[in-house]
């Protein structure tokens, strides 16, 4: 039955202005078709018979077209990727799921450079953190600049070997590289900001920097 926006608007009481962006959305969508009369749109619903062979046309071409979208997605997951996240919350949910990588990814062996800065503002979720990851018996290689008092964080044990940075050098956050993945931590005007980085290459690259310091650093 063919109909013009008014007499629609009549039958179905539905505001005028719904209407029309209604109907031009289902005449975008292929559903119902229309055309003018002494200057009046007049608007009429498709043959179910049509619709059923437009659908069956754009199946068959999601069909062909499902092979190459797989493979555009598998090279998207292995590409690399940055997420930022803020306060308390966004550091507690990187060092959780930092503890899931390394068990989904069997590994064991993690690289820090770290100041005691978080283990004083976050004292609960730290040693929390690190029951949990000695647990999982991740090995940690740490950096830290050389203090007079070394947190009890920062011991050297079974599951952590600490090494010292010199006493001027200035590190003012984490730096935790584990598998591909590098997380970044790190504090400013009492704003905390964490930086997860998905890269095989970045994660080379600063492995590289890690253990060259790691070489030459001290220990106590």
């Amino acid at each position: 039955m063919d109909s013009s926006a008014f007499e629609i608007y009549k039958r179905t009481k539905i505001p005028k202005t719904s209407v029309y962006h209604v109907l031009e959305s289902l005449q975008k969508r292929g559903v119902i078709e229309s055309w003018k009369k002494n200057g009046v749109s007049y608007f009429s619903a498709e043959s179910p018979k049509r619709l059923l062979s437009d659908l069956k046309e754009k199946e068959d071409l999601i069909q062909e077209l499902l092979p190459t979208l797989s493979s555009l997605s598998s090279k998207i997951g292995q590409s690399d990727s940055v997420k930022m996240y803020e306060g308390e919350e966004g550091l507690k949910k990187v060092m959780r799921d930092s503890l899931i990588y390394c068990e989904q990814n069997n590994i064991k062996t993690m690289l820090t450079a770290a100041t005691n800065i978080f283990s004083l503002k976050m004292p609960r979720f730290i040693n929390q953190w690190v029951t949990e990851r000695e647990g999982a018996g991740i090995f940690v290689k740490m950096l830290m600049p050389d203090t007079n008092r070394i947190p009890k964080d920062f011991e050297t044990n079974k599951l952590r070997e600490t090494r010292f940075l010199p006493s001027n050098f200035e590190l003012p956050g984490i730096i935790n590289i584990y598998g591909d993945r590098v997380d970044l931590f790190s504090i400013k005007d009492n704003k905390l900001n964490s930086v997860v980085i998905d890269s095989k290459t970045y994660s080379a690259l600063l492995s590289s920097f890690f253990l060259l310091a790691w070489e030459t650093s001290a220990t106590k």
